[in-house]
């Protein structure tokens, strides 16, 4: 007779997944019992692993993802970190092990009941995208399995698509449907809602900028007449993200090292069909330059590099003009060779002063040179021509 240890149900059809350690450990506590008393000194060894019901995932692959082995003392965490693990995976809808004595040891069987196989995918409620075009934004196919983790995935693509599109209150819910113990048949359920547009953005906040100037820079836009043909008064939520970083490096690049700008407040108007925006800034002090430092260059004199760059002393501190001045001083590096030349801003505020001193430290690297050149595919022209 064997002890078995009750399965961990990780699946759309159970749900409770680790409800049973309490079992596990009885099972394996009533079997080790039953073991004469001289085994209590040690752990009996585990003789032979047996792993059976799987069919999609190869034994060798379930094996490598265990810590139980044949030739090592039984353990009761070993196996209950097996399931874990093996359940990780995404394959499986139960597993259970059996204990069962065996040539002075022990045999361990691993059970298992493999998801179901996708047999068909479809869509359902989808009235503005056919449902070519939504099996396009996913990577769930026929085929592939049942995995909750991946359908939860997929399911987080089509609504990210459709708010992309202005349906910020779709809904998605995924339909899983046995159609034998091995396949299933996958819907996506599509409550649309209707096409949500921007009535107003509020900015919050902003004493040195104007909204004028903070809204040119945003791509999100207010609905307006002719939005039809710019496509523009439609809310969406990466657009949006991109915005706050947009507002946030006009700040910078006006010395406002400190700006702060807020997730935009949303509020939907009582028909759920236009949305108000609200994007509140904590704008902080101006900084200008202080001191300007070049060190770690040899290959170029320090006039030489300040002749290159705008940021000097006493300038508003900008932010993208710092980065452009870094990408100068790497080009300039890069045409004597040197390929690997890195240039790290270090950057001391004061905040007392409301100055920002830069140290631009470089490293040069070694120089690169080009060894031979080898040209292909030219049949008409010489290589010397070249």
């Amino acid at each position: 007779m064997s002890n078995t240890i009750a399965p961990l149900n990780q699946s759309m059809r159970h749900g409770n997944k680790f409800h049973i350690f309490a079992a596990i450990f009885f099972y394996i506590s009533f079997f080790l019992l039953s073991v004469p008393a001289n085994s209590a000194e040690a752990a009996p060894l585990v003789k032979i692993i047996e792993i059976k019901g799987n069919r999609k995932i190869s034994s060798s692959t379930i094996s490598s993802k265990m810590k139980s082995r044949a030739g090592l003392p039984f353990s009761k965490k070993s196996v209950q970190d097996d399931i874990k693990s093996l359940y990780s995976i995404g394959y499986f809808d139960d597993i259970r092990v059996e204990i069962e004595p065996f040539e002075g040891g022990v045999k361990l069987i691993y059970v298992f009941t493999e998801k179901p196989t996708i047999v068909s995918l479809d869509f359902q409620g989808n009235k503005e995208f056919e449902t070519k075009d939504l099996k396009e934004k996913i990577t769930i196919t026929s085929g592939a399995i049942a995995n909750l983790s991946l359908i939860t995935d997929n399911v987080q693509r089509i609504i990210s698509f459709y708010q992309s599109e202005g349906y910020w209150l779709v809904r998605v819910v995924p339909i899983i449907r046995e159609i034998s113990e091995d396949a299933a048949a996958l819907t996506f359920q599509v409550e649309e809602g209707p096409k949500v547009t921007i009535k107003r953005i509020t900015i919050e906040g902003n004493k040195a900028l104007s909204v004028k100037e903070i809204k040119k820079v945003m791509k999100t836009k207010e609905r307006w007449l002719f939005s039809f043909l710019t496509g523009s008064g439609i809310y969406k939520k990466e657009q949006i993200r991109q915005d706050v970083a947009r507002i946030k490096e006009l700040y910078q690049s006006k010395g406002y090292i400190y700006v702060a700008v807020s997730e935009p407040k949303i509020r939907l108007s009582p028909d759920k069909k236009k949305i108000f925006l609200t994007i509140s800034i904590s704008e902080g002090d101006q900084y200008k330059i202080g001191e300007v430092r070049i060190k770690g260059n040899k290959v170029f004199s320090d006039s030489e590099l300040y002749d290159q760059i705008e940021i000097a002393s006493g300038r508003i501190f900008n932010r993208s003009t710092l980065r452009k001045d870094i990408d100068k001083i790497i080009d300039m590096y890069m045409d004597r060779g040197y390929a690997r030349a890195d240039v790290n801003p270090l950057i001391d505020v004061n905040t007392k002063a409301k100055i920002a001193n830069i140290t631009l430290s470089i490293t040069e690297g070694g120089i690169y040179k080009i060894g031979r050149i080898d040209i292909t595919g030219n049949i008409k022209t010489r290589d010397k021509v070249i």
